[in-house]
């Protein structure tokens, strides 16, 4: 996923949208809210989200590497809790599965032009009543989400040490999964399961952090990469969602 420029979502989440306002803390990302709400717009209008379809298309025919079964397990426990809204114990339906790996369907990508960003930044100014806000600016402390990649459908498959594909127990799984999750078979393969929830969540972001200068006035931004903004868990070894480098975005709790 770094080599498209984002930064996997460890815990999948719906509703979150471009021009989010973040706060920056550690390697926890911190939800503010839209910065329309901060900002106090200038000449240059707010820059409207657009629809990245070629981007999309290429996450759509990549899938992850094999991982290790507590891995697989564990990313897949978060989907199904964002899905369900509980935490699932899948364990029982990949007892015989010693990896897993995971396709990603039904893919959009929602995002910003940085240019239009820029010159919004550049015009706008911070609302007079948005005091934490500013400070947190003129820290550094505070980015902004310019794209969301969302994905409705996980195709999951499973193989045993030696390689060989697993056939699934579709009917169990799903009754691990609950009622929130839609579970099914892919057709032609058995070793492969499909979860679906209702809404798209969000997999993958790309951020960039702002600079103020001590007048409150915009000066710069740099994006954020998963050398910049970390969020690996210890315990569970997690697993690189494409065969390139890149770490974990982790969403602070509310």
């Amino acid at each position: 996923m770094k080599r498209i420029g984002y930064l996997p979502v460890r815990m999948p989440r719906a509703g979150l949208e471009p021009l989010e306002m973040i706060a920056c803390r550690g390697n926890q990302l911190n939800l503010l809210g839209q910065m329309e709400e901060a900002l106090e717009e200038g000449a240059a209008g707010k820059p409207p989200a657009v629809n990245d379809i070629q981007t999309a298309a290429t996450v759509q025919q990549t899938h992850t590497a094999q991982m290790e079964r507590g891995a697989g397990l564990s990313i897949l426990g978060n989907i199904l809790g964002a899905i369900t809204g509980n935490r699932c114990d899948i364990s029982t339906g990949f007892e015989q599965a010693a990896t897993m790996s995971m396709e990603f369907a039904g893919v959009t990508i929602d995002r910003v032009e940085i240019v239009k960003l820029d010159r919004y930044l550049s015009r706008a100014a911070i609302h007079p009543d948005s005091r934490a806000i500013r400070e947190r600016l003129m820290r550094g402390e505070c980015g902004v989400i310019t794209a969301v990649m969302r994905c409705a459908r996980y195709v999951v498959s499973a193989h045993r040490a030696g390689g060989a594909r697993l056939s699934l127990d579709v009917p169990l799984l799903a009754r691990l999964a609950g009622g929130a999750a839609r579970v099914s078979a892919v057709t032609g393969d058995a070793s492969k399961v499909a979860y679906e929830g209702p809404v798209p969540l969000v997999f993958g972001v790309q951020a960039v952090r702002l600079f103020y200068d001590r007048q409150g006035r915009f000066t710069a931004f740099d994006p954020m990469t998963a050398g910049v903004v970390r969020g690996l868990a210890g315990g569970v070894r997690v697993p690189r969602l494409f065969p390139v480098e890149g770490d974990f975005v982790e969403w602070a709790a509310a």
